[in-house]
């Protein structure tokens, strides 16, 4: 069972291959389109597939994006991305294995158009051509070195957007098609927005290239390889910029790297989401088989597990024949051990998703009433004092909670060390603390000394921890530092939904099996856990609309998004399939719930 990926995996790499092979030619012969010339333009083309030594570069081109195939496959996941603060997006980004995802877009798309050019001959055959007809000196190509240089970056290109726009997130889509039709539908799709995407960086390409990246790449090829440079074939140059010849074939060449890059992503959400049905009743086969409603609990698979639900949902919707293997009594006792499985599993999905949206719903309401509180009530300064008291009274904290003002706590200082300097020169009574001060044993002086370097160590330890603090409060308290580290709004309410694409197929499955019920379940089993069903439908729809109360309110909606965007619809749907539930069961069973 567990295998059922590594199979899929295998054919979408095997049809990727195959689909290579098309549109390799496909785009040659656009390459070389010549309307001017047609029976020449049809004979090149001929030449183009008959060709041997382009066939050779056609399979490297096949292996190279069965390799990406396999290198995007360890990044896919069935869960979306929530990025909390801005910090968490460029480790996100500049991840180790995000970064070597982007060296080898980036290498691979370089040898793509290096084979692209080898096929297309011509100006772009070769890196490197005679100076002279005369001469033995070899110059660089820089047509071919353009259009190189462009390949790579659109490779690092596409691997950046693989990450932020979200192509690892595989979204499982309600209507389920035939892979044929799906592909044939959608492939011309991706090669419009893959043009549109390669015009787009070609704008900024062109002037990148004519200030700096030519004259860059060229020098520190021709020094490292002892090659020449040909003025004549210069491309930073005004002619070199209007060559049209250059630009069709840098535009065909991208758009070519572009869509071999994302053929391998295509094909593999294509195959991944299709629907596989589970067993209802377990099965004692050779190699074993896992039921349906173990698969529900397999979180070890995360993409197995949301495959069960898709599979729960879809027959609760449309196979009466299966949806009676589930009300069906088993043969030994008459329990309804099916509908129970199934029922307890996707009963304890939704009140373990209750209960998470309750307690964050909690904390949101405390957070607000003492944010609310705190913004109300104004804060009372103490007043500073400064150090002039004698350490007796200082460490007896005498004043410590005072509420005098300033001016009256200063004046009876003032009187008090006044009245202390006109008593020193009499003798002292017995009764005050000077004469009980002056009664007591005299401490030896080696004892001092000790205590007074004891302190003066822990004083120099204190003072260097408090500046050592303050120098960790100050930076983290300024603006950049601040603002990297902030959590974004709405991040923690969207990591609550990050699982709602199962609880929708829970929710969706139990009311079409429910509402089933009503006309199927022969034996009643269903009707016995209705109470159950509906009050916990009614908890979640309580909590999810207090949630949106609660926490998505305008205030804290940003106007522009940061990040990965994919998971923002699932609340809403989640919400919506909840109402839907509720009015189907209740419209199903209205005048037996009176």
């Amino acid at each position: 069972m567990f295998q059922v990926e590594q199979w899929r995996t295998g054919a979408s790499l095997l049809w990727c291959g195959v689909v290579v092979l098309r549109v390799t030619f496909s785009f040659l012969t656009l390459a070389i389109l010549d309307p001017l010339h047609p029976i020449d333009y049809v004979y090149n083309c001929l030449q183009l597939m008959v060709s041997p030594y382009n066939w050779l570069n056609v399979i490297c081109t096949a292996f190279i994006v069965t390799a990406i195939g396999l290198v995007n496959h360890y990044y896919y996941t069935v869960k979306p991305v929530v990025l909390h603060r801005r910090v968490h997006l460029l480790r996100y980004v500049l991840h180790p294995g995000r970064l070597l995802h982007i060296a080898i877009h980036t290498l691979a798309s370089c040898v793509m158009v290096l084979l692209y050019c080898h096929m297309v001959g011509g100006r772009y055959a070769s890196f490197v051509t005679p100076c002279t007809a005369d001469k033995e000196e070899l110059c660089i190509n820089e047509q071919q070195l353009f259009l190189l240089v462009h390949g790579a970056l659109v490779g690092a290109a596409y691997s950046a957007e693989f990450f932020l726009s979200e192509h690892t997130y595989l979204a499982f889509s309600r209507l389920q098609e035939c892979k044929f039709f799906m592909i044939k539908n959608k492939v011309m799709g991706k090669i419009w927005d893959a043009l549109l995407t390669v015009l787009r960086w070609l704008r900024y390409f062109y002037p990148a290239y004519y200030i700096f990246f030519g004259k860059l790449f060229r020098d520190l090829i021709t020094r490292n390889m002892n090659i020449y440079q040909n003025e004549e074939d210069a491309v930073d140059t005004l002619a070199g910029m209007l060559d049209v010849g250059l630009f069709w074939n840098v535009v065909i060449s991208s758009v070519f790297a572009y869509v071999l890059l994302s053929l391998p992503c295509y094909f593999y959400k294509t195959f991944q989401r299709e629907r596989y049905q589970f067993p209802i009743e377990v099965r004692f086969d050779e190699p074993p088989t896992y039921c349906l409603h173990q698969i529900l609990t397999c979180s070890t698979y995360p993409l197995l597990q949301y495959l069960g639900f898709l599979d729960l949902y879809l027959l609760s919707r449309h196979s009466p024949q299966r949806r009676r293997e589930i009300f069906s009594l088993s043969q030994l006792g008459g329990h309804p051990r099916n509908w129970n499985a199934i029922k307890q599993e996707c009963l304890l999905s939704l009140n373990s998703f209750t209960d998470s949206v309750v307690s964050f719903n909690n904390k949101a309401l405390m957070n607000g009433c003492g944010a609310r509180i705190s913004s109300t009530v104004p804060e009372i300064k103490k007043p500073t004092l400064q150090p002039v008291l004698s350490p007796a009274v200082a460490e007896s904290g005498t004043f410590s909670n005072s509420t005098i003002s300033a001016g009256t706590f200063y004046s009876v200082l003032s009187h008090r060390t006044i009245s202390q300097g006109s008593t020193t020169s009499r003798s002292p009574d017995p009764a005050t603390p000077a004469a009980v001060s002056s009664a007591a044993p005299a401490i030896p002086a080696v004892v001092v000394s000790q205590q007074s370097a004891t302190s003066g160590v822990c004083c120099s330890l204190s003072t260097c921890f408090m500046c050592v603090l303050q120098l960790y409060k100050k930076l983290f308290s300024s603006k950049p530092i601040s603002f990297l580290l902030a959590e974004l709004p709405e991040a923690a309410s969207r990591s609550l939904f990050i699982d709602a694409q199962i609880h929708i197929w829970t929710i969706e499955a139990l009311s079409y099996l429910v509402s089933a019920s009503y006309t199927e379940d022969i034996y009643g089993v269903v009707q016995q856990s209705l109470a159950e069903i509906l009050t916990t439908l009614l908890n979640l729809y309580e909590a999810v609309e207090k949630h949106f109360k609660v926490a998505v309110s305008p205030i804290y909606r940003t106007p522009r998004a940061l990040g990965p965007q994919s998971d923002l619809t699932l609340r809403h749907a989640l919400r919506a399939s909840l109402r839907t539930a509720i009015y189907r069961i209740v419209t199903t069973f209205g005048k037996h719930l009176r």
